[in-house]
């Protein structure tokens, strides 16, 4: 199989499983890495010869604080990279005692201009240390699936995005010492993208669903045939559906909803109510789901920062229970600002008011003072916590002007109280 070869429609159980930073024990995991077991052993490849050599980034080019990482020069990521999905692992044999992984979503010159205006084009990976400095993969050109070519017909032949990357394993992977891999693991990523439809004059892909891959390296992928008629697994609504325009930026986790089922948060914009909101749906199988509808539009609230709606957000188990909660909030003016919400069940969410918790550079010349958004939170070992983000320019300067960096890049704040609310940038 290729790396963006296809399994066929599989009935049982692909679940995504344990978060390395928050990790859970349940029902569905237990069915899900028996499931992996299953897909796995049809001949995924694995990571054997996989080139590690890669180009660090020169810490001379940041372009202000919190910045870590930039589209790349020639490479397909060049124009735009995004959706920063990154997962931390112990591991004996680096200098710091740890690697980290990210995959992240990169656009490259190769795409179309015609194209929804995103970061999304193909899914890369990149390597770290100390989740600072990052290496680009070279192998490959560091892409791990791409837009699939090869099948006319799928719903992500023009351009791919990602939404998550869940690890299921025999064992608690935040304990492991993952020097020689123990135990046994399976990755699934959600995707989405979009194919050639034109909905509007000069603009094609926009009408996105949602996919799912499987690994059991993390590296090589292969994608799950999902239900829908292009192969994905959440399509669009119907007509007059709030989610019928597009669903994207899924995220899914384990036992929310009962012990038996997954819960896959998306994104879409309600054309009705005119604003980007949250919806929610559940499955036994990680590829079959059912809609519950929409859960969370923000505060509401005139003159606040999500007074636009919401969008991309990342979800984490609360120590103590609960689920918390950073999204992306949308202005009225189009600026983001990334927000904090709780639950008591990972449905209805409580914010935690009508400001955000981390907003744009106040320095107009800083690289991420047009907007900030997409938000992944990594658990560290004490109880601070750590946010990759993407971050914009402003609109009247220069993309890639002065040495800075183009339009989506990559940074990271702390929140060293383990509270959620106070960041800095690093």
């Amino acid at each position: 199989l290729s790396k963006s070869s296809r399994i066929g429609a599989t009935r049982v159980g692909t679940e995504p499983g344990l978060d390395a930073s928050a990790p859970v024990v349940c029902m569905a995991m237990v069915r899900m890495l028996r499931l992996a077991a299953v897909l796995l052993a049809g001949g995924l490849p694995s990571a054997c010869g996989f080139a590690r050599q890669a180009s660090r980034m020169s810490m001379s080019a940041i372009a202000g604080k919190g910045f870590v990482f930039a589209p790349g020069e020639d490479t397909l990521d060049s124009k735009a990279v995004g959706m920063p999905v990154v997962h931390r692992y112990k591991r004996g044999d680096r200098p710091t005692g740890e690697r980290w992984v990210m995959w992240y979503q990169g656009r490259g010159d190769d795409i179309e201009d015609d194209l929804m205006p995103l970061s999304t084009g193909r899914i890369l990976r990149a390597e770290s240390d100390d989740g600072i400095h990052w290496n680009r993969v070279t192998d490959n050109d560091g892409v791990v699936l791409d837009r699939n070519e090869e099948e006319w017909w799928s719903f992500d032949t023009a351009h791919l995005g990602l939404g998550d990357v869940t690890m299921v394993a025999n064992e608690d992977s935040s304990l492991v010492d993952w020097t020689d891999k123990g135990g046994s693991t399976a990755y699934f990523m959600y995707t989405y993208g979009g194919d050639w439809l034109e909905t509007r004059p000069g603009l094609k892909g926009a009408k996105m669903k949602i996919g799912v891959a499987v690994s059991q390296d993390g590296i090589n992928w292969s994608r799950i045939e999902g239900d829908g008629p292009n192969g994905e697994a959440l399509p669009v609504g119907e007509e007059g559906d709030w989610d019928s325009l597009y669903v994207g930026w899924p995220q899914v986790l384990p036992c929310v909803t009962s012990d038996k089922e997954f819960s896959m948060y998306y994104c879409s914009f309600d054309a009705i109510e005119k604003k980007h909101c949250i919806g929610m749906a559940v499955g036994t199988d990680g590829v079959k789901w059912t809609k519950k509808g929409k859960i969370f539009s923000g505060t509401g609230a005139p003159g606040a920062f999500d007074e636009g709606g919401v969008s991309r957000r990342h979800i984490i188990r609360g120590i103590s229970g609960g689920y918390r909660m950073w999204y992306e909030g949308v202005s009225k003016d189009g600026v983001h600002s990334i927000g904090y919400a709780t639950s008591e069940d990972g449905i209805a969410w409580t914010p935690s008011g009508d400001k955000p918790v981390f907003e744009p550079s106040a320095d107009s010349e800083a690289w991420d003072a047009g907007g900030v958004s997409s938000p992944r939170i990594v658990r560290m070992g004490d109880e601070s916590l750590r946010m990759y983000y993407v971050g914009y320019a402003s609109p009247d300067r220069e993309e890639g002007g002065n040495g800075k960096p183009k339009k989506g890049a990559i940074g990271v704040a702390v929140n060293l109280s383990g509270d959620g609310v106070t960041w800095e940038r690093v």
